[in-house]
This record gives C-alpha cells, structure tokens and sequence, in this order.
C-alpha cells in the first residue's frame, strides 16, 4: 500500500480462518510527505465449521514519511479453535503520526506484537487495544516503543474483561534513548476480572528516562474492588512489576 505525497488511500484487507490450515497476509505500508492511510484489518472465521481448528496471522510494517497519518484498525473475530498471530512494526519520519486500534474477540491463543521506532521528531504513535477473555482463552501482548527522535510522544491504552480460566499477559516497554529530548510515554490499563480462574500477568518497563516518566495499572473486580498500581519519577524509571500475588490477595477477599 502506497501514499504519495497528499493522497489519502483506503485499504481493507480480510483474512478467512479455514479449518485445518494457516491462512495469512502480509501488509507493506509506505505513506509519503503529507500523506493519509487508512487501513483496515479483519481476521474472522465466518465459513469454518464449529469444531474446526487453524490459524491465522497477519505482518503489517509501515514507513510513515514527514508529516503523513497512518490509521490502523485490526478486528479479530475468529471461532475457538483458532490461533492468531498479530505483528506490527514502525518506522516515523518527522512529524508524523501513527494511530492503531486492535480489537481481539475471538481464538484460543493469540498472540499479538508491536515494535515502534519514533525516529523523527515530534512523530507520535497511539495505541488502543481492547480484548475479551473467557473460556480457556489465551492472550499474549507486547508492546515496544523506542523513542529516538526529540519531542516524541506515545500513549498505549488496553483494556479488558476476562472470564472463565480465560489468561492474559501484557508486557510493555517504553525506551527513552539518549537524545530523545522532550520526548513522552504513557501506558494505562483497565481490566475487570469476572472469575476466580482468571490468571493476569502485567510488566512494564521504562528505560534511560530523561523526563520522569510513569506507569499506571489498573484493575476492577466485579466485588468492585480495585486494584491500583502507579511510579512516577525516579521509580518509574526503570521498573517491572507482577501482579499476580497481588490478584490472588483480592481474590481471597471476596
């Protein structure tokens, strides 16, 4: 997919789970000086029959030139049987901006990565994810944002709700290199937490802060407990945290 420099291109593209096979697509993204992409990913599995099993995946690796807007939008709905790969990777010029939104709904194991290098200055990327668990579901998600350029920002926002024995990890990392200065980072997640058989894994990792970043987590119960975890400054600084004492501590109160 190509943008030249001003063009606005819309793309979509589905991926169909089909039972017994590994169906995928790889996305190449180029948008030039000033540029507009707006893409759409669906991965579903609307033919396969119900017991049926396979797995899907989809690359997407994006170029955004000075100044260009780079939407992406994945929706996955697959059946229970399938597993998902999701992959995504960044490269920013100045000024630009990155935007996407994941949605995953369906699958037994998905596992999703995104790799983001803000070189130019003042780029920005946001992301959005929502997930749902239940069931025996499992959910992996890693985020990597590296900050190279000055004045950079991101803002990675997840939430979820997870039920049943359904697991979810989530591991995030923002990386202020040397040089970035002015640069910003922000993670925050909300989850709730139906069952007792949930199983939560959360880390996140700030390196080389040059500006006192933090993180936040936050978790609420459906007994409306809340569990809120925040650093900022020095303690944020580098820092890695686990959960999962925590979580089986509020359990045993309810």
């Amino acid at each position: 997919i190509s943008a030249n420099e001003g063009e606005t291109v819309d793309a979509r593209v589905t991926v169909m789970g089909v039972n017994g096979a590994f169906s995928a697509a790889a996305i190449d993204v180029v948008a030039g000086m000033g540029s507009t992409v707006n893409l759409s990913v669906v991965v579903d599995s609307p033919d396969a029959p119900q017991d049926a099993t396979g797995f899907t995946g989809t690359t997407v690796r994006v170029v955004a030139g000075f100044d260009a807007k780079v939407n992406i939008r994945r929706m996955q709905t697959l059946d229970a049987g399938f597993s998902d790969i999701d992959d995504m990777g960044f490269v920013t010029a100045d000024r630009a901006r990155i935007a996407v939104s994941q949605t995953v709904l369906g699958g037994n194991r998905t596992f999703t990565g995104l790799a983001s290098d803000l070189r130019g200055s003042e780029s920005r990327i946001d992301i959005d994810l929502h997930y749902l668990g239940h069931g025996e579901q499992s959910h992996d998600f890693n985020y990597v944002v590296r900050h190279h350029g000055t004045k950079t920002e991101c803002d990675i926002q997840a939430s979820g709700v997870l039920s049943g024995r359904s697991q979810k990890t989530l591991r995030g990392t923002i990386d202020l290199i040397r040089g970035c200065k002015g640069a910003q980072g922000n993670e925050r997640e909300t989850v709730l937490l139906v069952d007792k058989g949930v199983v939560e894994h959360n880390g996140y990792h700030f390196a080389n802060s040059v500006n006192k970043p933090g993180y936040s987590l936050y978790v609420e119960y459906a007994s409306d407990e809340v569990l809120d975890i925040s650093a900022e400054g020095d303690a944020a600084d580098t820092c890695v945290f686990d959960i999962v004492a925590l979580v089986d501590y509020a359990f045993s109160a309810i």
